[in-house]
């Protein structure tokens, strides 16, 4: 019988919840990420439903929010970072009111000259 916690960490998701982002084992994995790494967020301008996550090398754009990962003692195997300005626009675009779970595209489109990974917010795993 399959372990219903665990089954959260075979996919490639993140879960937005209160202020925090968390990152399965398997989507850290994916984008190259660790304790420690940054996150870069980018809202498109002119679509803002469409945001992008991946691995930050910097404060070199300021389009970008970036925001440390921690690992997360309390979900063990995941990775956590913090903002309530994204969690609210994730919520806002996915429908959710308190939480909600996404997908993340498995294939990464170039945006000035670096990867990014589109959230899928049309059709989250988990909304509440």
């Amino acid at each position: 019988m399959s372990n219903p916690k665990g089954s959260m960490s075979t996919r490639r998701t993140l879960n937005f919840c209160g202020k925090y982002i968390r990152l399965t084992k398997l989507m850290a994995d994916h984008i190259g990420v660790t304790a420690g790494s940054h996150l870069a967020f980018t809202i498109d301008e002119d679509k803002p439903e469409c945001i992008y996550v991946r691995q930050a090398d910097g404060p070199d754009d300021t389009k970008e929010i970036q925001f440390p990962l921690l690992y997360d003692h309390k979900e063990h195997g995941t990775l956590r970072c913090c903002s309530s300005v994204i969690v609210r626009h994730v919520l806002h675009f996915a429908n959710a009111q308190k939480s909600c779970t996404c997908y993340v595209a498995s294939n990464p489109i170039n945006i000035d000259g670096k990867q990014h990974y589109q959230i899928l917010l049309a059709n989250p795993y988990r909304v509440k």
